[in-house]
């Protein structure tokens, strides 16, 4: 039982978006020319600015967003960031074997089999609800900008 309480704690941690990409994101901005002032701005609120190059780092579960790029001298640039799913969480399927694995032995084990069940079902739980819970599940694209700025009639 030991054994099991140890191998379950340790697949909590198998939130593989949460733990190989943590919940920021550095979202890389450059213009040509260089100077120009990025402001980053998600969900109506600014997430950030800097002059370019810069890096803005953002949570990963900002939601969509817009880059604006301003330089005296050249038109305005506005480019699209949109909010998908971080490909690191699909890692988390390897341990989707757990959730039926877990209900088949939870309905009909015996009593002391139905606590483990329990525990197989509440780890598969965990493991998918953690990268929901902090963001992670989520990933920005593109991540890195380059635009070239046009000349002002």
């Amino acid at each position: 039982m030991r054994r099991l309480a140890l191998l379950l704690s340790l697949l909590t941690l198998a939130s593989c978006a949460t733990i190989t990409t943590g919940i920021t994101e550095a979202i890389a901005i450059g213009s040509s020319p260089s100077g120009a002032t990025a402001t980053l701005v998600c969900n109506g609120t600014t997430a950030g600015s800097g002059v370019t190059p810069t890096t803005i780092t953002i949570r990963r579960n900002a939601g969509d967003c817009n880059v604006r790029l301003s330089k005296d001298g050249f038109e305005d640039s506005t480019m699209l960031l949109e909010q998908g799913v971080n490909p690191a969480y699909w890692t988390n399927m390897s341990f989707s074997p757990l959730a039926p694995l877990g209900t088949y032995v939870l309905w009909l084990g015996t009593s002391r089999e139905k606590t483990q069940g329990a525990a197989i079902l509440g780890a598969a739980a965990v493991i998918f609800a953690t990268d929901f819970w902090t963001g992670a599940v989520h990933a920005h694209r593109p991540i890195k900008i380059d635009v070239s700025l046009k000349p002002k009639p």
